[in-house]
């Protein structure tokens, strides 16, 4: 994260923005969740996936450290580059997630949500449920909810949702000539 620049300059058009990935699902988990397999709950691996320092991160820890904007907007710039909220992840995806998180207060639990089949807006629904349990004292007003409430924003809003195409010119320009020339017109 951190490279919006770098990301926006580059020509992903040949990239399979529906494609899945065994151990991140599909580019919208990935995005949103990082590694979502292989991860037992209490494990070095899960530690590093929980923890934004190694490089996996999520949402909902970027959230914590209201660090969430550049997530927020490689979101918005997969979705316009015709990345599915809908496709589902793998069936052995699971995502590890510290309590502290959705809590703000200490606490050494993690909840492990089965990601499995689901796509992002589920995944994002359950950590929302979990969220508004585990503070349900506080109120449903944390700035985790309101990340999430961002992000199924992004994936399922009513925004323009066409996807840019590149044409080579050579093609526009035979679209121009066979358009000029009203003689071949056969209608």
């Amino acid at each position: 994260m951190g490279h919006s620049a770098l990301i926006n300059s580059m020509d992903t058009s040949a990239y399979d923005w529906r494609s899945v990935h065994p151990d991140f699902g599909s580019a919208t988990h990935a995005i949103l969740f990082g590694k979502i397999r292989g991860l037992p709950p209490r494990s070095d691996a899960a530690d590093k996936a929980i923890d934004r320092e190694y490089g996996w991160g999520n949402i909902i820890c970027d959230a914590y450290f209201d660090k969430q904007e550049n997530r927020l907007a490689l979101l918005r710039f997969a979705i316009e580059k015709g990345a599915d909220g809908n496709v589902k992840a793998p069936e052995s995806a699971t995502f590890p997630l510290s309590l502290l998180a959705l809590t703000e207060a200490e606490s050494d639990d993690v909840k492990c949500f089965d990601f499995g089949g689901k796509c992002s807006g589920q995944c994002l629904l359950a950590i929302r449920r979990q969220a508004c349990r585990e503070r349900m004292l506080e109120g449903p007003d944390s700035k985790i909810i309101a990340v999430i409430d961002e992000a199924l924003a992004i994936l399922y809003g009513t925004g323009d949702r066409t996807v840019g195409v590149r044409v080579p010119g050579t093609c526009l320009q035979i679209w121009t000539k066979y358009l000029g020339d009203t003689t071949s017109h056969d209608v």
